[in-house]
């Protein structure tokens, strides 16, 4: 995986800040007498080495017993040089930084590679996972229900598309509250809507085969998908007529997404 813009791929202390390519990851010192403590100072280290800002607040939110989050976007793909989701979520990380708990991804536009590097990620064992992915044509986040059991490609519309699995439930349905998700969004003045077809191609794949992976497995896990739209630098670039959205207003509606992940109860919402 390649690692985020304008950062080299280091390892630090073990179980406490581990950065890797295309990862941000701060996890609770297991059975440490100052486990907050500790963490604090290793949160400060990161910050000043980094430089991003870690999210205190959320950081100690939920004293000794934080929600383990994946939070994943996409590498560019086909005519785009950037990936709005790979923007915003690079954007995020400065803007709001990184709460305790949470692990960021950056996969592949591939289907054979993402399903090998998400089975492997996936092993790691998390609460909750947030998919994020670009969207050309939107003008508006766009929370995804439904993903599909239907393994399509971008480049052949009106094909007949097999399953992802065989023999797999035909869908899986999002237990996040995309409501008052909604509603949260909309009140912080960011431009949303609640969708019911993640498309066919890796972005309802992505979300399925989290779904399918924790359902085959007995494990209990939220997963959702977000599509972004398109940044004003993409747009100018491509030079067509396609809506858009700053890469910073992106990042604030994943900092309010993730925000309300990590405030809720895990079992009013876990799968």
């Amino acid at each position: 995986m390649e690692r985020a813009e304008g950062n080299s791929a280091a390892l630090l202390e073990p179980n406490s800040i581990d950065w890797e390519p295309s990862t941000i990851q701060i996890l609770p010192l297991k059975n440490h007498p100052h486990n907050h403590l500790v963490h604090f100072f290793a949160l400060i280290f990161w910050s000043k080495t980094y430089g991003v800002r870690p999210n205190v607040n959320a950081a100690f939110s939920l004293k000794g017993n934080p929600l383990r989050v994946l939070l994943s976007a996409f590498e560019p793909y086909d005519v785009w040089e950037q990936n709005s989701s790979w923007e915003a979520l690079i954007a995020y990380l400065h803007q709001h930084g990184i709460a305790q708990g949470v692990t960021t991804r950056r996969y592949p536009v591939d289907l054979a590679l993402l399903k090998a590097r998400l089975d492997k990620d996936l092993e790691t064992g998390y609460d909750a996972i947030l998919h994020l992915g670009q969207a050309p044509g939107i003008s508006r986040v766009q929370m995804e229900t439904i993903a599909l059991n239907v393994a399509g490609m971008t480049d052949a519309p009106g094909d007949f598309f097999g399953p992802l699995i065989e023999g797999a439930p035909i869908a899986y349905r999002t237990t996040f509250p995309l409501g008052q998700w909604n509603q949260e969004l909309r009140a912080s003045g960011i431009p949303c809507s609640v969708s019911y077809h993640a498309g066919t191609y890796l972005c309802n794949a992505i979300m399925y085969l989290s779904h399918h992976w924790h359902e085959t497995r007995k494990r209990k896990c939220a997963v959702g998908f977000v599509h972004l739209p398109l940044t004003p630098e993409q747009v100018l670039h491509s030079h067509r007529d396609f809506p858009s959205m700053p890469r910073e207003q992106s990042a604030d509606a994943i900092a309010k997404m993730v925000g309300l992940i990590l405030e809720w109860n895990s079992t009013t919402y876990l799968a």
